[in-house]
């Protein structure tokens, strides 16, 4: 555990040890971790989350920089 082995290599290797520890496992210590990160955002997620209620954009006006190399 201590190796931070791939997942996929443990399925395939067997490890002898002294006395199994108590509690969850290091996998399924993760995924609690997962949880926590969700709830950090509250109802708003990862990308602000909802439609947008600020209603359409505007017109975007002429940039300087296109006006003086246009002409």
């Amino acid at each position: 555990r201590q190796m931070r082995l791939s997942e996929d290599v443990i399925r395939f290797l067997t490890v002898r040890v002294g006395e199994h520890e108590e509690g969850p496992s290091i996998m399924m210590q993760k995924r609690d971790d997962r949880r926590d990160r969700e709830d950090r955002f509250g109802d708003r997620g990862y990308g602000g989350g909802g439609p947008r209620d600020r209603g359409p954009r505007r017109e975007r006006e002429p940039d300087a920089a296109h006006a003086t190399t246009e002409s």
